[in-house]
């Protein structure tokens, strides 16, 4: 296009997940604050994260985009269409929203409707996460698509359903299958959700012959007990075994590292959990929100870098030694006056970029 855009991505406001209704009374608890107080007047980005090259129907990249509502959804360019509105392929968050009440969200019991004052959260042009503005009903029969649920569990719901951060793997190769990559999802709830996509088996720029890409379930992990802030993926080789690190931060400043033998992913289906393992704590609670991580293998074998941007704009260098499974801290300072939102490693690993509002390279 001459002028404007090469390509468009609009972010639509979304219907709320029907997790359920909560009884007018229950409107003063704690735990409902945050959604009483939301006043996001539209949806906006808050992460994006680009696949690997090759897992679009026209060998492209796919993007995934997570808003501000805690929605996330992935698509590719407009190859076929001749347009600059890129296409909508996946809908995560649906997907999720699926499979979180096909278990019940891992409840035991949920209550029965009940002819009694209630309080439904319904579509407006408020909200933050999956949900939005109140609207109360004091008065009126039983409805038959309504269950009651407590204050604790709908905020429990929302914050399973309210994504923060989507993060690609790097491309993922198999002996027995089609190379693949892992789209791993963090939410407020401290779960990170994770989704194998598989490469086409072929590629084409008409319409007729491209399958939409299709997302798999495999499974999540209870990583956090707080905000899921930042996600990072590296591969490393231990013992002959292509292994998947798996670096998570949350709000409380907890920094864990995790670990997946890359055959595992394969085997996982929905109905067990992730095959992620706790391979170390990296830095426990309180010591500062973690905003960004970055993870890379280190020039010499068995080890691996990782960096952690926090909220404070402080910046930790620390290396990790697999072969006796310990951290030494290369380096901590102050970074930067606000928190730290990016880190980019130079080819050769050597150099970071890290950046709030002002660029610096530290080397």
């Amino acid at each position: 296009m001459p002028f404007g855009p090469k390509g468009l991505i609009t972010i639509p406001d979304i219907k709320p997940f029907p997790i359920g209704v909560i009884e007018s009374k229950d409107l003063d608890s704690g735990c409902m604050l945050p959604t009483c107080l939301s006043r996001e007047a539209r949806p906006c980005v808050r992460s994006i994260s680009w696949s690997p090259l090759g897992f679009a129907p026209n060998a492209g990249c796919l993007l995934a985009v997570c808003t501000t509502k805690g929605v996330v959804k992935v698509y590719r360019s407009p190859f076929c269409e001749f347009s600059a509105d890129w296409v909508e392929v996946m809908d995560i968050s649906e997907m999720l929203h699926t499979y979180f009440a096909k278990i019940r969200y891992g409840e035991a019991h949920v209550a029965s409707p009940e002819d009694s004052s209630q309080v439904n959260f319904e579509q407006g042009n408020r909200g933050d996460g999956p949900i939005a503005h109140l609207r109360i009903r004091s008065k009126g029969k039983r409805q038959n698509n309504s269950s009651f649920i407590s204050a604790e569990q709908y905020a429990r719901r929302s914050a399973m359903l309210s994504s923060l951060v989507a993060v690609w793997s790097p491309m993922l190769d198999s002996e027995s299958a089609r190379r693949f990559c892992v789209l791993a999802i963090g939410a407020k709830s401290g779960i990170i959700s994770f989704w194998r996509v598989h490469e086409p088996q072929c590629y084409s720029i008409t319409q007729g012959s491209n399958p939409a890409p299709v997302a798999s379930f495999i499974g999540f992990i209870q990583a956090h007990n707080s905000w899921i802030t930042a996600i990072s993926f590296s591969k490393f080789v231990s013992d002959g075994s292509p292994q998947l690190l798996l670096s998570t931060g949350s709000s409380d400043g907890s920094v864990k590292l995790w670990r997946v033998y890359i055959s595992d992913l394969l085997k996982s289906t929905e109905d067990s959990h992730a095959s992620f393992s706790l391979l170390k704590e990296v830095t426990s609670i309180g010591s500062g929100a973690c905003t960004v991580l970055s993870l890379v293998p280190d020039t010499s074998p068995h080890k691996i870098i990782l960096a952690i941007g926090r909220g404070s704009g402080s910046l930790e260098l620390l290396t990790y030694d697999t072969s006796v499974g310990t951290f030494d801290v290369s380096g901590s300072h102050y970074a930067h006056n606000q928190a730290v939102t990016g880190l980019a490693w130079a080819f050769d690993g050597q150099c970071l970029y890290s950046c709030s509002q002002v660029l610096h390279l530290t080397m």
